[in-house]
């Protein structure tokens, strides 16, 4: 289907996490039992695999558990299971009492599905100084691999990342003395040794960022968008240290930050100034850090870190942060006292562009905070005020008492709580739940509710019935791999007063109304949002999470209402009309009857009509398009659709 007239069908205007299912431990399997990590991993056949581990003198292992993460499945978020307890649900399992090495008392997983449809596990198991390794068979069955064993590189390995960068794979890990990147060999899940930093005085020294060797601690690694990797990881002094991974695993030390080391008159652990800092707290909350989470934020890097100071610290990642070729920390947010000993962070971004932040630690419950940056300063901040936790509830409720790690994928969150023993999954800003809100003759309805037959408000021809809606789910490799998916974020009132009345996203392709003269109907046009990108508050959107579009045909080419915003239904010219005919339900069509709503304009001369409509200080829509419920009867406002048009 041509990527055109196509909603994403979620917003951003509340944070709305919900428990969908829990698992608990038994005495007889390995499932969760002392859970301290946990890994989710879609398989190159679409089926989503949940990975737990298990910490315990009998069962030490790992398991696999299928979750449905089909959004229109009725069980979506649910953990597969034909049977009657948590166990049944148990794919395959692999226990170090017949395994042997890389399956005690495991501290970190990582899993990864590589381009050749392959999907290997790593486990850092400290005891053994090991790195387990195995595949996920398609069936979500396990497969044990030779693992990797060093006393010197992992002595008591208990930390572990896995990343892509430039197409090739890699497993970062973290031990008492040593951070080692290793190359991920695609046809047998070996590891090759790439790059070591030690601290025991050698070339390439842990001695020479901190002086300080310590116990293993956080390990964390990101790809972002243009391509760049980067490593984050720490040490209990409050040391926090930047490294760059390039496609070949090679990794260069960067910059190193000490706990309190913030704003003018400071200097970092690398000597460098930090008068560039966006904000000098008397404290950074670096002391112990456990856990940290990247984010890609309009073009810009971040990384928050937290852990036993129970605050969470922001960081920019810049490019020649110091004057010199490296990349540096620059200090842009902190928050205090978030809760007891945070020991996981995760980002989500959502459907419509925001960034939430999911705080974990000793408590019972888990925080989901919203980040803001201030576009002017650039300070990060964590709405604590209008936050959301999901609490932590007796067996079988929720499983978040002590959470030790999350684990995302799309939409779906885990989280494995050490106390608990078990572990919570949730679907995270329900977008089939608090969609793109059309007008109807009942009132708003999100897209994703919609049916055929049902009658939307129009610009042109008062309520005209829906013929056919389509929907199509662009995951986030095809956002990566192909820009011309990537949605356009509108932001409320970027067209105007109340246009749109709260954020909408957009194909790239999909034509929103523009009047350039508001006295003059006549002037109206139709064009691609994607060539109003110099307004403000319209972005296009480059975060790979992935996102469902919505295609809505009508009798006509019309311009109906999504939240509030005026823009075009499907228009089946012959670009689309062979592709769409068949596929399901789709209608047989008098073509006559569609020609465009308006007079279609783009490229170059649509962004010069949007120059010049801001230039003379209108709104890109007037503000008769403000107040939708006078355009509709007054027996329609606020009803509800009647019960057995719901199907």
């Amino acid at each position: 289907m041509r990527l055109g007239e196509a909603w994403d069908m979620g917003t951003s205007d509340e944070i709305n996490p919900q428990n969908t299912d829990n698992l608990q431990d038994d005495t007889s399997n390995t499932i969760s039992d002392n859970i301290q990590a946990v890994a989710l991993v879609e398989l190159s056949n679409g089926m989503l695999v949940m990975v737990t581990t298990e910490r315990d003198t009998g069962h030490d292992g790992i398991s696999t558990f299928e979750i449905d993460n089909d959004p229109a499945s009725p069980t979506y978020g649910q953990i597969v299971n034909a049977g009657a307890t948590d166990a049944d649900a148990i794919i395959d399992s692999l226990q170090t009492s017949t395994e042997g090495a890389g399956y005690d008392q495991i501290l970190a997983i990582g899993a990864i599905t590589l381009s050749n449809g392959k999907t290997y596990v790593y486990t850092a198991d400290p005891v053994n100084d090991t790195i387990g390794i195995s595949e996920i068979n398609s069936d979500g069955t396990l497969t044990a691999l030779p693992g990797l064993t060093s006393t010197v590189d992992l002595d008591q390995v208990a930390g572990l990342t896995v990343m892509e960068v430039g197409g090739n794979a890699f497993v970062i890990t973290r031990s008492t003395d040593d951070i080692v990147s290793y190359a991920i060999d695609p046809a047998t899940g070996g590891l090759t040794e790439v790059t070591e930093f030690t601290s025991d005085g050698t070339t390439e020294s842990l001695t020479d960022l901190a002086g300080e060797s310590g116990a293993p601690t956080m390990i964390e690694g990101f790809t972002d968008s243009a391509g760049q990797g980067f490593v984050v990881s720490s040490d209990p002094s409050g040391a926090l240290y930047l490294f760059t991974i390039d496609s070949s695993g090679t990794m260069a030390f960067q910059n190193a930050r000490g706990d309190d080391q913030a704003g003018a008159g400071e200097t970092d652990l690398s000597s460098n100034d930090l008068s560039g800092d966006l904000i000098a707290p008397a404290q950074t909350g670096l002391l112990g850090i456990d856990t940290a989470a990247f984010a890609e934020i309009d073009g810009e890097t971040y990384v928050f870190v937290a852990g036993t100071d129970d605050d969470v610290t922001i960081f920019r990642i810049d490019d020649n942060a110091f004057g010199g070729s490296n990349y540096g920390f620059t200090l842009v947010g902190q928050q205090d006292n978030i809760t007891t000993d945070i020991s996981a962070l995760q980002v989500i971004t959502t459907s419509a562009g925001d960034n939430i932040l999911a705080i974990g630690g000793e408590q019972q419950g888990l925080l989901f905070t919203q980040i803001t940056v201030d576009p002017v300063t650039g300070v990060v901040t964590l709405d604590l005020v209008d936050s959301v936790t999901v609490a932590d509830e007796s067996e079988p409720g929720a499983e978040l008492w002590d959470v030790e790690d999350l684990a995302l994928h799309d939409k779906i969150l885990v989280s494995a709580s050490d106390l608990d023993d078990g572990v919570a999954v949730m679907t995270v800003m329900i977008c089939f739940a608090t969609g793109t809100q059309m007008m109807t003759e009942f009132g708003e309805l999100p897209v994703q509710d919609l049916r055929v037959g049902d009658r939307l408000l129009t610009h042109d021809h008062g309520f005209q019935p829906v013929l056919w809606i389509g929907t199509r789910r662009v995951s986030g490799a095809e956002l990566r791999d192909q820009p011309g998916w990537r949605p356009v974020r509108v932001a409320r009132n970027a067209f105007g007063p109340n246009v749109p009345s709260r954020p909408l996203r957009l194909s790239r392709q999909h034509r929103v109304l523009v009047v350039p003269d508001p006295r003059d109907p006549g002037s109206e046009v139709l064009m691609p949002v994607k060539d109003c990108l110099a307004l403000p508050g319209v972005s296009e959107r480059t975060e790979g999470d992935g996102i469902r579009y919505f295609h809505i045909l009508m009798p006509r080419h019309e311009i109906v209402f999504a939240n509030g915003q005026p823009c075009e239904t499907l228009w089946p010219g012959e670009l689309v009309q062979g592709e769409l005919t068949a596929q399901k339900g789709f209608p047989v069509l008098d073509m006559g009857r569609y020609t465009p709503g308006r007079t279609l304009v783009k490229g170059q001369a649509a962004r010069q009509l949007v120059a010049g409509i801001a230039a003379a200080g209108q709104p890109m829509v007037p503000a008769r398009f403000m107040r939708l419920d006078e355009r509709a009867p007054v027996g329609a406002r606020g009803s509800i659709r009647p019960l057995h048009q719901w199907g």
